[in-house]
């Protein structure tokens, strides 16, 4: 094959090997990526399975619990309210610099931030990575759910209930530069004290 064949072959066909190209190192990244993904996942579950039963996180879920509890006997179920919605986060965050750490888990619902644990106040190690602050704040979510479901069989309206998780990791590149985790609880139930709107 000469110059011509090959320059002709390239006019030809230049454009579909390029593309080919560019698919291939594209998939490459994104499998990577996955990889990566996977493996990280990995070493988060391996620290909730650690978590899970360790008293400190037991501890941070009652206490979040009861938070969780009081917040869902006090939604609003007057009459004229066909749901009862309830959102309250524990959510926790990390700095992005070295030597950070994460000292304090907090919740909010309809009142202020509210500290679920303080490590330094409690003099214990605090969380010293990501990892460790989204495997702790999972366990102790885990918890909590099962505390709220064991406690609270029905609404207060005595409806049947639904009490699910939304999990959300995020960075702050713009300001802080802090890692968080938050974990929306969701709760939701028909409001057995509904009534039709009067006329008048």
């Amino acid at each position: 094959m000469d110059l011509t064949q090959i320059v002709a072959f390239l006019k030809d066909y230049g454009i579909l090997i390029v593309l080919l190209l560019l698919v291939t190192v594209v998939y490459i990244v994104v499998m990577i990526c996955r990889k990566r993904r996977q493996e990280y996942e990995m070493r988060v579950a391996a620290l909730v399975a650690k978590y899970k039963n360790n008293p400190v996180t037991v501890k941070a879920a009652e206490n979040f619990a009861v938070r969780l509890i009081e917040e869902i006997k006090n939604a609003r179920r007057s009459p004229g309210r066909k749901e009862v919605v309830c959102n309250f986060e524990l959510y926790a965050g990390i700095s992005a610099r070295k030597q950070a750490c994460c000292d304090s888990i907090y919740c909010h619902g309809i009142g202020d931030y509210i500290h679920i644990i303080d490590f330094y106040g409690e003099h214990l190690r605090t969380l010293q990575s990501k990892e460790e602050m989204y495997a702790f704040v999972r366990a102790v979510a885990w918890h909590a759910l099962n505390i709220v479901r064991d406690t609270y069989k029905k609404d207060e309206s005595g409806t049947d209930y639904l009490l699910d998780t939304e999990e959300f990791l995020s960075k702050d590149e713009k300001y802080t530069g802090r890692y968080q985790i938050t974990v929306n609880f969701i709760y939701f139930a028909k409001n057995g004290y509904y009534q039709e709107p009067k006329a008048w």
